[in-house]
This record gives structure tokens, sequence and C-alpha cells, in this order.
């Protein structure tokens, strides 16, 4: 039931990012389909997301290799 309205909830975004033409590439897509398959919890998709990008408020304890320490 709570991944349904995580689902509803993404496709609304979605369509919010369409309307503001700030259309999501197939790989960001992508990324957000596998979230939610592996039902990741939405506040966590954030903090995962922050993380890749390594941005300031982003958790410096979550397990994830910022995308900048990739190149």
């Amino acid at each position: 039931m709570e991944v349904a309205m995580w689902q509803d909830d993404m496709a609304d975004s979605r369509a919010n990012l369409v309307i503001e033409n700030m259309i999501p590439t197939p790989n960001e897509d992508a990324v957000f389909a596998m979230m939610l398959e592996d039902i990741v919890p939405p506040p966590l998709v954030s903090q995962i997301l922050l993380r890749l990008y390594d941005h300031p408020d982003a958790d410096p304890a979550l397990p994830v290799t910022p995308a900048l320490a990739l190149h």
C-alpha cells in the first residue's frame, strides 16, 4: 500500500517537472524506477541523491560514494 502511494507521488512529481520543462533524462527515470523497485523510502532516496552529488546537506555517514569521486 505504501509503495503504491510512493509510485503515485513519483508520477505526480514527474508530471510537475514536465510542466516546469525540467524533463528527467532516461537515466534519471531509471534511477528513480530502481529506487521504487528496491522499495527505498523517499526520504532515503533524497539522502542518497544528496550524497551522490556530495551536497553539503548530505549525511557523510551514508555509505554512498559521491559521483565526483568517481571521475
